[in-house]
């Protein structure tokens, strides 16, 4: 079971992400600046704040415990959500529940239940962004997966106005793909809309061996008012992580992974791609490996086609 949720107001969102490189989380939190080595040194605009940790509990004495995987503030509201999510009475005596997914905040610290788009169904890999026009997005996947990947995975959209939800829709069938918070994306909202990102690897998959079609890459998927659109980046092999960001309205994807130039395979490195209605060509930005200094002069046309890394 997991610890209480803990609340305090961040500063900035510097979410950690595991198995990727720790340079690669300052970069996404703290894209302010195009992504240069400079840059990359200059993080002093991303800070941590540390507050003492106080339980969820409710105005009858229950206690919420939950797993949460999103928080978002709305003014003065704070939404937090997360799968699975107890319920914990005075006795101690606690259950998950099926019928919720997180808590919300006011200004004055009071507590409210937020109840599930999906009553009834396990929702995992919650996330939430405050909506510019006020209330929150939401995106979460229902569907069995094991250590965060799954072979078939329903993704969904829904906002929530803070007292109710509407406008939910299935947006895709994610397929031999990675979509929780260690490789898939954030929410992010630019000029052209609300974002989600995710990870597929189907390299093992009859089905795309002979076909043409990539075997590893990006799906970005995009809402473009009612509608969501899929675009898909192929890349040399199955990336470790996902993360976008916004730099100039312009959707910015930097994720990680290993890499080909002649005559052996390199990596895993951190890559930067744009997307301006398609996606831009990858972008080698920093490898730790030292050996690989020269690899920034040349990378493979499977990673960047006819484009020379600079």
């Amino acid at each position: 079971m997991k610890s209480a949720v803990r609340w305090h107001y961040p500063t900035r969102s510097c979410l950690p992400i595991s198995m990727v490189p720790v340079i690669m989380i300052a970069l996404v939190a703290c894209a302010t600046k195009p992504t240069t080595q400079d840059s990359i040194r200059a993080l002093a605009g991303c800070s941590l704040s540390v507050s003492t940790p106080q339980p969820a509990i409710l105005p009858d004495g229950t206690r919420i415990l939950m797993n949460a995987t999103g928080v978002a503030a709305q003014g003065d509201d704070l939404l937090v959500v997360g799968s699975p999510f107890f319920v914990i009475d005075r006795s101690g005596e606690g259950e998950p529940r099926d019928d919720a997914i997180g808590l919300m905040r006011n200004r004055a610290g009071e507590l409210s239940i937020v109840p599930s788009p999906l009553p009834g169904r396990e929702l995992r890999e919650l996330r939430v962004l405050a909506s510019r026009d006020g209330g929150w997005h939401a995106v979460f996947v229902t569907g069995v997966g094991k250590l965060g990947f799954y072979d078939s995975a329903d993704i969904w959209y829904a906002h929530y106005d803070g007292r109710s939800w509407t406008e939910m829709q299935r947006i895709a069938t994610a397929r031999k793909a990675a979509v929780d918070l260690r490789y898939a994306s954030n929410l992010v909202e630019a000029d052209q809309g609300l974002s989600f990102a995710y990870v597929f690897d189907q390299s093992e998959s009859p089905d795309t061996l002979h076909n043409g079609t990539a075997r590893t890459g990006i799906v970005l998927l995009r809402k473009n008012g009612d509608l969501w659109l899929e675009d898909t980046l192929p890349t040399w092999e199955a990336p470790r992580s996902i993360q976008l960001s916004v730099y100039n309205g312009t959707l910015r994807a930097i994720f990680a992974q290993g890499y080909f130039v002649r005559p052996r395979r390199r990596g895993p490195a951190l890559f930067v791609a744009d997307h301006e209605g398609i996606w831009k060509a990858p972008r080698l930005i920093y490898d730790p490996d030292p050996e690989n200094s020269g690899a920034r002069e040349y990378v493979s046309d499977v990673v960047v086609p006819n484009t020379k890394c600079d």
